[in-house]
């Protein structure tokens, strides 16, 4: 085949459609579900433990320099995914409603109208609790959703390089965006709390790409990148009558510009029973700009200024920075045992509106532990463990960050067919912790400070103490679990091709015998 007049390789014309694949899902990318489930039944069958141990394609999220050894070949996986997650509301106590009155009254000439200034400078202006759009209302959240990923790694016939690229695209959807405030502001929209970290990630695409090197037999080093973007919105809207709001002349403007993170890693194998992986992941977000230009037909909102700009600012899909350390004990021939431990560092989120509190989350250390025995040469059985620390600290006042501790349990199993094909199968259940969060009067806002009457001049009893719509108040609980299942399956490019240019990188892998073919023609025709 050929390219711009350049001979090509049908491998490199694969290589080529999924990158083009790739280009073509990322604009409207999140941050995906490899945080949650992991990359590939193979290594999440080890309960994501492979820092140290991730010489396939998984290379490419755990650790880029096990690349190296990736044999060139192709991998296709399906992940299916479900939860079942849920919020309680307590019970408010009686008196902390804010009543119709409030919108005929004016602030008391208090200390306690402190208060108002604060709310006004995070644009709070409360309505009546009876006014509110949505009834405060328990969250309960029920999702079953599928994703496919794919990606190959090259060695172009050497043996201290390989490059490799993969992509997850959601079955369902090509993205699930949701922005919400953590605080009393949710009360103009659905009133509700939202999981901040965990949901229904396996609805967010990805594109990973790496290239490793192998200048020495016991080392390994690797550097990656992921491919994310920031999206930018420019509206005009002109309006002929302000009264009219269903008239509106509107033209719109959208860009999606493309970021890139760095993912690196190094691998050391000192012995052949041990080997220490190090990798390092880059934060990557999604930030939104929207600017609307907003004019209307003979009026001014600010004198001079004919057209009035709107400035809006959002980031959704934070992920953090990762620095992981794991340890590879035992050859794999027979057993394996694999331990990791992360450092995720959630104190850098970014909060996703442009306003408010800053959200309270401490950096999270993350130990993991899988295991491996191979009971035949052609069979491995897996299962690892992890626990996974909340970095959302207690909730006592405005905000109503949901997320809990949880328990993650894996197991897997792992095929070797004839001619080096692999098929991997795992399972894995997320269990969250139950967790209650109790709020501090003194740290909640009230929405309706001291005030009085507006035509009587007194003191409104009604405004005695606090009053509040924040949906979160005066506590919540959350529970729940995730599950996961999925397949892999990899195979050389050989099989595909007939390349003899790719060498195999893993004689000693064993193997199924083929199957015996019958009459001499016959089997010289097989062979």
């Amino acid at each position: 085949m050929t390219l711009w007049g350049v001979s090509v390789s049908r491998t490199w014309w694969i290589f080529l459609v999924i990158f083009i694949v790739g280009l073509m899902v990322q604009p409207s990318a999140l941050a995906g579900p490899f945080e949650t489930y992991g990359f590939g039944s193979r290594s999440i069958g080890l309960g994501n433990a492979v820092t140290a141990d991730s010489n396939d394609l998984s290379a490419l999220y755990y650790n880029p320099a096990n690349l190296a050894d990736a044999p060139s070949g192709a991998m296709i996986g399906f992940l299916f995914g479900f939860n079942d997650l849920s919020v309680n509301l307590k019970s408010r106590p009686a008196g902390r409603d804010v009543p119709t009155l409030m919108y005929d009254t004016l602030p008391a000439d208090d200390p306690a109208t402190a208060a108002n200034e604060e709310a006004a400078s995070h644009s709070i202006r409360p309505l009546a609790t009876e006014d509110l759009p949505q009834k405060r209302r328990n969250t309960s959240n029920k999702q079953v959703d599928a994703g496919v990923l794919a990606g190959l790694a090259l060695d172009f016939g050497l043996d201290w390089f390989t490059v490799g690229m993969a992509v997850y695209a959601p079955m369902t959807q090509v993205a699930d965006i949701g922005i919400r405030y953590a605080d009393e502001r949710e009360q103009y929209f659905t009133n509700q709390l939202h999981y901040s970290m965990i949901g229904n990630p396996e609805t967010k695409p990805m594109i990973l790409g790496s290239v490793a090197f192998k200048p020495l037999s016991w080392f390994k080093l690797g550097l990656g990148l992921n491919a994310h973007g920031k999206i930018q919105v420019k509206t005009h809207m002109f309006m002929p009558d302000p009264l009219d709001q269903e008239n509106i002349n509107l033209t719109t403007e959208t860009k999606a510009v493309y970021a890139l993170a760095i993912h690196a890693g190094m691998q050391f194998e000192p012995l052949s029973w041990l080997g220490i992986g190090l990798s390092f992941r880059d934060e990557t977000w999604y930030p939104m700009d929207i600017d609307n230009e907003l004019q209307f037909w003979n009026f001014e909102v600010y004198q001079g200024e004919p057209i009035t700009t709107q400035r809006f600012r959002y980031t959704f899909s934070y992920t953090p920075r990762d620095l992981n350390l794991g340890f590879r004990f035992g050859t794999g021939e027979f057993w394996k045992i694999d331990t990791d431990v992360t450092w995720r560092m959630w104190s850098g989120y970014r909060v996703d509106t442009d306003s408010g509190s800053e959200a309270p989350f401490d950096d999270q250390f993350i130990p993991r532990i899988g295991a491996e025995l191979r009971p035949l040469a052609w069979l491995a059985v897996r299962a690892g463990l992890s626990y996974v620390k909340s970095p959302i600290s207690e909730q006592t006042g405005r905000t109503n960050y949901v997320d809990n501790d949880r328990v993650d349990a894996t197991v897997g199993l792992g095929f070797k067919l004839p001619y080096d094909i692999e098929i991997d199968l795992h399972g894995q259940l997320l269990s969250l912790i139950e967790r209650s969060h109790s709020k501090d009067e003194n740290k909640i806002l009230d929405e309706f400070p001291l005030s009085r009457d507006i035509k009587t001049d007194e003191l409104i009893e009604a405004s005695f103490g606090l009053q509040t719509n924040n949906p979160g108040y005066p506590g919540y609980s959350s529970k729940g679990f995730v599950g996961g299942m999925g397949v892999t399956v990899t195979v050389p490019f050989e099989i595909l091709f007939h390349d003899k240019d790719n060498t195999e990188k893993n004689d000693a892998s064993p193997s199924l015998p083929d199957a015996p073919v019958d009459g001499g023609e016959e089997a010289a025709q097989a062979g």
